[in-house]
């Protein structure tokens, strides 16, 4: 079932700017590295946490605002890059740097909900994303400038609260923007400090560049996005009638999709490739994206692509801490693929394998790095599906005091067409889906799914 409301009227509560304590921190300047420009150009990465709260909104602005907010200035002194901005090098156009200046700091606003909607906005059902919207932050442009993170806090007065936070991605990737909210909800939960084994590392030495990288990307960035920069795009325009919608793979459900994977792959004498719960998953997704496609538009396309992104941390030569702080992700792109061996009988198959060899490809490491910006081209005439998001992220561990998130989701996909994955919250090993599509191609996709899983379980 799809929600569709007016927007929630919101009042606003307070706008305040945190930062780490007063001279805590002395001037710093990261320089990007190649893994970092290529999100140059990249609106922000926008999610939503949502928390179980039974109390009156005076009880959360009393009893806990004030943690909240001395947890994450005590927060930002261990990842001060993100209370700063991203500028161009000064004297340098063509290189950009993540600043911190004492007294930098990050906007936080909070705000009440008081018609309700909590348990529908935080469900699984399709929801207008239009709904959810206002519940997000939005990042500040300056002249040469932006700023990398900001938060909103909406209290639902005896329902929720839900935490909307949006980061620059040319200041870091998922692994370390979710370290960051790991640690400031643990500051808030527990009144202590990031351990040392979890401090970032903002070391860039750990990335080198002997082959000029960042000159490759960044040329191909500011040839496509000049206008755009230093990093914060102006709004796109979307369809009005988009909905979010999120379904949940359980580990038996994933056993099964792996299962009849084998079996075909052994029917067809190939070659064992890499068949792991994420290449499985995402084969699933992108079968059923393709077929939903084909559905409504029939030979409008004759090949699908995919990409999504890879950690690089334990790939690079040496291998480079996971504490590192920044963008270390690798795109993974893969050749086309005909639409008519997707949506056939072997689809699964074709799609996991493709998936699992392009995988198994990264053994490379950087060596194809120099090529990144040529496919993207290719590719850009016909945008591939693409994966925000990660199941090791373990966002549903976010827990602030007021126990698990009953909802997390990733927004920002509606911009860029990609899916989210998580860890699934009640079903260990499980993974959730969500997606945003029009109100009539949710459907078909969720039936897709649900059919999906269903005849599996049926013939086994």
């Amino acid at each position: 079932m799809a929600f569709s409301s007016s927007l929630p009227p919101l009042r606003l509560l307070e706008t305040s700017q945190i930062s780490p304590s007063q001279g805590s921190i002395p001037q710093t300047s990261l320089p990007l590295t190649f893994f970092d420009v290529l999100w140059l150009a990249a609106g922000p990465v926008e999610r939503l946490f949502f928390y179980p709260f039974p109390h009156p909104t005076s009880h959360f602005i009393h009893s806990f605002l004030p943690t909240l907010k001395s947890s994450l200035s005590n927060t930002l002194q261990t990842f001060f890059p993100l209370a700063g901005t991203l500028r161009p090098i000064p004297g340098n156009d063509f290189k950009f740097e993540l600043c911190y200046s004492d007294g930098d700091s990050i906007s936080l606003t909070v705000a009440e909900c008081v018609d309700g909607g909590f348990d529908i906005l935080s469900g699984s059902d399709a929801r207008e994303i239009s709904n959810l919207r206002p519940f997000l932050p939005q990042l500040q442009k300056l002249d040469d400038s932006s700023s990398l993170l900001a938060i909103q806090v909406t209290v639902f007065p005896g329902d929720g609260v839900v935490i909307g936070t949006a980061v620059h991605h040319a200041a870091c990737d998922g692994s370390s923007s979710i370290r960051f909210m790991h640690s400031w909800a643990s500051a808030c939960r527990t009144g202590c400090s990031a351990a040392e084994a979890n401090m970032p590392i903002f070391d860039r030495s750990l990335i080198p560049d002997p082959r000029g990288l960042y000159t490759i990307m960044a040329d191909f960035i500011l040839s496509i996005g000049h206008d755009k920069l230093p990093g914060l795009s102006e709004p796109d325009s979307v369809p009005a009638d988009l909905f979010l919608a999120s379904f949940t793979l359980t580990q038996s459900h994933i056993k099964k999709l792996k299962e009849a994977v084998l079996s075909k792959a052994d029917g067809n004498n190939n070659k064992s490739f890499h068949l792991s719960t994420f290449v499985v998953t995402l084969a699933y997704i992108w079968v059923g994206f393709v077929r939903v496609r084909e559905h409504f538009s029939p030979g409008l396309r004759k090949k699908a692509h995919l990409g999504f992104a890879v950690d690089f941390r334990a790939r690079m030569e040496p291998s480079i801490p996971a504490a590192y702080f920044g963008n270390c992700v690798s795109p993974c792109l893969l050749e086309a693929i005909d639409v008519g061996d997707l949506v056939g009988r072997d689809g699964l198959r074709v799609a996991s394998e493709a998936i699992g060899r392009a995988i198994e490809g990264l053994s490379v490491g950087l060596k194809r790095a120099h090529e990144w910006p040529t496919i993207f081209k290719q590719i850009m005439k016909e945008p591939p599906m693409t994966v925000a998001g990660s199941p090791k992220f373990r966002v549903y561990d976010v827990d602030f005091g007021w126990g698990r998130p009953e909802k997390v989701e990733i927004l920002s996909i509606e911009k860029s067409g990609a899916i989210s994955l998580a860890e699934s919250r009640e079903d260990p090993g499980g993974i959730e889906i969500g997606f945003v599509l029009p109100k009539h191609e949710v459907e078909y996709v969720e039936n897709y799914l649900a059919n999906g899983v269903k005849t599996l379980s049926d013939d086994r």
